[in-house]
């Protein structure tokens, strides 16, 4: 049995690990191309992952270049 509440828990606990995963790669600044050629992702998930943490000040974006937050 599931509740309601599961489906969004489910989806939030994605995007916080998929964010660990990016921030992971940032090991050095990068550009998004660069992170969506090491993650295997789509470009348009790698910029919604980084405004994700954008907003929780775990990375920051200049131009293209995308840095961690440390």
């Amino acid at each position: 049995m599931t509740t309601p509440i599961e489906d969004q828990v489910q989806e939030l606990t994605g995007q916080y690990y998929r964010g660990l995963e990016v921030l992971q790669a940032l090991d050095e600044p990068m550009t998004v191309d660069e992170l969506t050629a090491e993650l295997e992702l789509d470009t348009d998930e790698v910029r919604n992952y980084v405004a994700y943490l954008a907003e929780f000040d775990r990375v920051s974006r200049d131009s293209e270049t995308v840095r961690s937050a440390k």
